[in-house]
C-alpha cells in the first residue's frame, strides 16, 4: 500500500524546507507559465491559490496578470510557507491575503466564491481521495464562468522522462519524505468528465521532470 504524508508530516517538511522551496523553479517554471496562458487571468476579478508554498506565483500573478483590482486569497499547511509568502505578498496591501489552513478539503473555501481557483505542485501530494474532495469543493466554490487550474508532476513519456519519473515513484513508495511527500499523477484522470469540462490539459517536460497542466470548469 502506498504511503503519503500526512498534515503533520507535510507542515514539518515545508517549515524545514522554507525558501528552498523556490530551487524547483527549473522544472516548474515552465509548465506554470503555461498555466498562466491557459489560465486566462486578466479576467480574474478574485483567485483562490491552494498550497502558495512562498507565494512564487502569487506575485507573478499579482504583478503581471491579474487586474489591478483583483483580490488573491492563499494558504498553506506550513506556517514557515505562509510567513515568507505574506512577507512576499505585502506590497499588494489588501489585495492579498495568505492564511494557514489545517488541511480539512472540505471547508477549505468556506462561503466565497473564487473566478479562479489555482493550485501547482500540491495535488501530487495527496492520495487520490484527498484530491476528489478537493475537486468537489472547487466546483462547489467557482463562480459562474470560472476555472481551475492545476499543475503537478506527471508520468513521463519517452526514455528519460519516464524514466525519471518511474524512479521518482519508486522513491516515493520506499518513503514519501524523500520526494517531499510529491509523486507522478494522471491529472486529467482526476477530472470526472459527467463533472468538469477540460478547457486545456497538456505536458510539460524540463529537465527531465515531467508536468501537467490542466484548466478545467464545472459543468
Amino acid at each position: 500500500m502506498r504511503r503519503f504524508l500526512s498534515p503533520k508530516g507535510a507542515r514539518r517538511f515545508y517549515d524545514l524546507v522554507g525558501s528552498l522551496e523556490d530551487s524547483q523553479a527549473f522544472y516548474e517554471d515552465p509548465a506554470l507559465k503555461r498555466l498562466i496562458r491557459e489560465g486566462r487571468f486578466d479576467s480574474a476579478a478574485s483567485v483562490f491559490e491552494f498550497g502558495c508554498g512562498t507565494g512564487r506565483l502569487a506575485g507573478r500573478l499579482l504583478r503581471d496578470e491579474l487586474p489591478d483590482d483583483a483580490r488573491y486569497t492563499a494558504c498553506d499547511i506550513s506556517p514557515k510557507m505562509v510567513a515568507l509568502a505574506g512577507k512576499r505578498l505585502q506590497r499588494f496591501g489588501p489585495r492579498a491575503r495568505v492564511f494557514e489552513h489545517t488541511g480539512a478539503l472540505r471547508s477549505l473555501f468556506g462561503e466565497m466564491k473564487f473566478n479562479r481557483i489555482v493550485t501547482s505542485y500540491v495535488l501530487d501530494l495527496l492520495p487520490e481521495d484527498q484530491i476528489e474532495i478537493f475537486l468537489e469543493a472547487s466546483r462547489d466554490a467557482l463562480a459562474p464562468g470560472g476555472f481551475l487550474c492545476a499543475a503537478s508532476i506527471a508520468p513521463g513519456a519517452g526514455f528519460a522522462a519516464s524514466t525519471v519519473s518511474s524512479v521518482w515513484s519508486a522513491i516515493h513508495r520506499i518513503s514519501p519524505v524523500l520526494t517531499g511527500g510529491c509523486r507522478p499523477v494522471d491529472l486529467p484522470a482526476m477530472f470526472a468528465p459527467e463533472q468538469w469540462s477540460i478547457a486545456h490539459s497538456g505536458t510539460v517536460a524540463a529537465w527531465g521532470v515531467t508536468s501537467c497542466v490542466v484548466v478545467a470548469s464545472p459543468r
